[in-house]
């Protein structure tokens, strides 16, 4: 991370940045062809400020992106989903709504994101950063692949109406 960049917990002050960022990526992805994001309303993002695990990166006081870090698996998780972890019942975070803004993605702001949500997962105690992401987006497997996670499974998630590819990767031994 560059001496201009800072990453911070979100604050309701923020709302109106991050709003435009994951609105922003909601609309780059779906001229994609990509329509997971767009679950995303003000409510949901205000929920996501308030649990004081959201963080916002910005850039020379720009916001760019923003990452949402959590002790507790996201509602969709269920008993068998938690079968297909490496070490099930060992500390793991969970990450979610990593967005970088459309004008500021291939500028290493996604790097910078997942590198400090690893360092936290880390200095927290916790083993293990797990993750889902849209089954169909191969680009991002790919991404997530060179960053060392590896992918247990992909299933249909009927409250999203979306099928998810689940994946971890050990962040401290």
């Amino acid at each position: 991370m560059s001496e201009n960049q800072k990453i911070s917990v979100a604050l309701p002050v923020d709302f109106e940045v991050i709003r435009r960022i994951i609105q922003d990526c909601s609309k780059h992805l779906a001229s994609q062809g990509y329509s997971n994001w767009e679950r995303y309303d003000e409510a949901s993002i205000n929920k996501l400020i308030y649990s004081g695990e959201l963080f916002v990166l910005r850039d020379n006081e720009v916001a760019v992106g923003t990452v949402m870090i959590s002790e507790y698996p996201p509602p969709f998780y269920n008993d068998y989903d938690k079968k297909m972890w490496e070490e099930p019942k060992a500390k793991a975070y969970y990450f979610t709504v990593l967005a970088v803004h459309p004008n500021y993605q291939g500028k290493g702001y996604s790097n910078t994101l997942l590198s400090f949500t690893e360092e936290y997962v880390r200095t927290s105690g916790g083993k293990y950063l797990r993750m889902t992401f849209f089954s169909a987006n191969k680009s991002l497997e790919s991404y997530y692949e060179k960053k060392g996670f590896s992918f247990k499974q992909s299933r249909l998630v009927p409250e999203l109406n979306l099928t998810l590819s689940f994946g971890e990767k050990q962040v401290s031994f």
